[in-house]
């Protein structure tokens, strides 16, 4: 049996190493208008050009009459820029309602306590809905195999306190993976 030996060439794929994002588009029927847009932060949209590329879209929402809902479960990377000083927190979720700009809802809270549920706005004069942070995580988390794929007995090595991260060890090697973000 005849063999040849292969020769590697990388291939023609201009976006190759392009990471695609994805968000959340809850548009009106029957016009299909955009309402409201739920954007989870990811490492790219918080460094680098990623972050540029972000913003950009980011400004092209919000001068639209579109309800923009960003959440932030990284500790790592920039903040979102805004004009007022963010509360203390780990983790942020920002609500921009179009009828309330340029003021925006910031909802922080700390590594040692649960995810919240954080309100999405909908077209005046529907109420909010509720998005679960927590029964969303626990979901992704339950549907996966983080817990074999994961070591939680290593070190963290995550931008926080001593005592707060001390807390997050003890919490991943106890095994009492209650959901939370970042642990």
């Amino acid at each position: 049996m005849a063999t040849l030996e292969p020769v590697t060439v990388p291939l023609a794929f201009d976006d190759l190493d392009e990471i695609r994002e994805r968000w959340i588009e809850i548009k009106r029927l029957p016009d299909r208008s955009l309402v409201t847009v739920i954007e989870i932060l990811s490492p790219t949209n918080k460094t680098g050009s990623g972050r540029i590329e972000y913003l950009e879209k980011r400004k092209q929402w919000i001068r639209q009459p579109v309800n923009v809902v960003e959440i932030d479960l990284l500790l790592g990377g920039h903040r979102l820029p805004m004009r007022g000083l963010l509360p203390t927190g780990d983790y942020y979720a920002f609500v921009s309602r179009s009828n309330r700009r340029p003021n925006c809802d910031v909802y922080a809270w700390s590594i040692r306590r649960e995810l919240p549920a954080i309100p999405i706005p909908l077209s005046i004069p529907d109420p909010d809905v509720l998005l679960d942070l927590r029964a969303v995580f626990a979901q992704t988390y339950d549907g996966a195999p983080y817990g074999e794929s994961i070591n939680y007995s290593a070190p963290l090595d995550l931008p926080l306190a001593s005592e707060d991260r001390a807390w997050a060890e003890q919490q991943a090697r106890a095994g009492a993976m209650e959901p939370r973000a970042g642990t």
